[in-house]
């Protein structure tokens, strides 16, 4: 079954060279949008920011075990804000988007944004 990758997205992926970021919008009483990219990304109405603090995605833990898949999204503790939420709200079961996208040469999203993982917060180290 096709995934119905756009066109635009097929043209980019057969260059030599091109650019690929992740997005990741964690689901805190404040939704956090972060991008691994070197700029700010646009998309959907959000901006993700561009951040260092953003240190880490594993690739999803899979078994074929009737179990959920794990992941870790890893965050610097360096930024106040995150310790801020993290000692004042509850982190269990709240939502984790990560995206996959494309991006021409301006920095801005090709076709469609394609989901790595979709999960949910469980724990906190």
């Amino acid at each position: 079954m096709s995934r119905g990758i756009h066109a635009d997205v097929i043209t980019e992926l057969s260059k030599d060279s091109f650019n690929m970021a992740h997005i990741v919008s964690i689901d805190f009483s404040q939704t956090v949008y972060l991008t691994d990219y070197a700029h700010d990304i646009s998309h959907g109405g959000n901006n993700y920011e561009s951040s260092s603090y953003l240190l880490g995605l594993s690739q999803v833990n899979e078994t074929s075990d009737a179990q959920l898949g794990t992941f870790t999204v890893e965050l610097s503790g360096v930024q106040q804000a995150f310790i801020a939420i993290l000692l004042s709200e509850n982190y269990i079961d709240r939502q984790v988007i990560i995206d996959r996208v494309i991006l021409n040469s301006l920095g801005e999203i090709i076709g469609n944004q394609y989901h790595c993982i979709m999960g949910a917060l469980m724990a906190f180290q």
